[in-house]
């Protein structure tokens, strides 16, 4: 299937972050506590219960595109929000919309396996999709689904403040490089910088699952990307 078609021009981040906020306000939050460096300047507020609370609060009344008419729950994300790793997917699928859960079906277990044979158990990431939705029949996102749903992972991505992402696929790959459309080919094997992170994109699990040509090159990757947590000092082993 093709992918979405990119806006002539991609909000920055900052923008996005605010319409978050401002999302938040007409919800009727009224208090959003960050953090200052002595320098004055903003950081990122700390993965804490309160800051995935009311984000979560906020994804599960979204009606921002049409997919919340079809959807039975909408999937805000799961894991260890203090890993300093975050794996970005596509979209939820059938049993996470079920569940509410990311990556529990088939793509799911195969991708925790994988890594956990890497090396990084499944208490070193955070697991995220770019759209929260499942869109029916597990379709490509449309561009207004994914426009809807960026600021929730800017969002994300601002609370947990990764020192490594790893995009799962190609559209993945597309949102957080904001590069056009390249090729799964001109993605990987290279360490790409997005803010103060790493990002390295591979396979999605869905496509082993079709593809089990892949398995040897997304193996390349995960190794890859445990030796970069490890460079990064990174809390991915078991026990950690």
């Amino acid at each position: 299937m093709s992918g979405p078609s990119p806006p002539s021009q991609k909000p920055s981040s900052r923008h996005l972050v605010r319409a978050y906020f401002r999302y938040l306000r007409d919800l009727g939050e009224s208090e959003v506590f960050c953090e200052h460096s002595r320098s004055g300047r903003s950081v990122p507020p700390r993965a804490d219960g309160a800051s995935f609370e009311t984000l979560a609060r906020a994804i599960q009344s979204c009606c921002g595109c049409g997919l919340h008419t079809t959807r039975t729950n909408p999937v805000p994300g799961a894991g260890n929000p203090h890993s300093g790793l975050v794996m970005v997917g596509e979209a939820p699928g059938e049993q996470e919309d079920v569940q509410g859960v990311p990556f529990v079906g088939p793509s799911g277990r195969l991708l925790r396996r994988l890594f956990r044979l890497g090396g990084i158990p499944e208490q070193g990431y955070y697991l995220v999709n770019v759209l929260k939705c499942r869109p029916p029949g597990n379709r490509d996102p449309a561009g207004d689904e994914i426009e809807a749903c960026r600021p929730f992972l800017e969002a994300q991505l601002t609370i947990l403040a990764p020192r490594l992402i790893v995009c799962l696929g190609r559209i993945a790959g597309w949102q957080l490089l904001g590069s056009g459309e390249p090729s799964m080919r001109d993605m990987r094997g290279t360490v790409h910088q997005r803010g103060g992170a790493s990002v390295v994109v591979t396979y999605h699990p869905s496509a082993l699952l079709h593809k089990p040509e892949f398995r040897a090159e997304t193996w390349r990757d995960i190794k890859k990307i445990r030796r970069l947590a490890d460079q990064l000092c990174l809390p991915v082993r078991e026990g950690s």
